[in-house]
């Protein structure tokens, strides 16, 4: 009987390691793609999200769904990159002065972001 555990566990345990997957989403992480490396008004990525529409509409207090992602990485800043984030609302100061050229966005700020595998 003792052997029969054994194998049990040993099958459990690598069920559960095969299913990992890295683009599991957390409570707290976004699906987005990079629609622009930066806008014309800011300078700044625009982003724009593929989910959770919903939940974004609730933290942001916003009906849209495409952003500047302030604090971007630039080594994520790349058009068509689909990455995961977490982000939060930005404060006053981290602003700053846009033009009137093109269209703003709303800002958010990026606190962690990592490609889609």
């Amino acid at each position: 009987m003792n052997k029969i555990l054994k194998i049990i566990i040993i099958l459990f345990l690598a069920a559960l390691v095969s299913c990992e997957n890295d683009d599991i989403l957390t409570d707290d992480e976004f699906l987005v793609i990079v629609d622009s490396e930066g806008d014309v008004a800011c300078g700044l990525p625009v982003i724009r999200f593929l989910d959770q529409a919903e939940n974004v509409r609730e933290k942001t207090s916003l009906e849209t769904l495409t952003y500047n992602a302030h604090n971007l990485d630039n080594n994520l800043n790349v058009t068509g990159t689909t990455l995961l984030i977490k982000f939060k609302e930005t404060v006053p100061e981290d602003f700053r002065a846009c033009n009137t050229l093109g269209i703003s966005f709303p800002w958010i700020t990026i606190t962690d972001a990592r490609l889609k595998n």
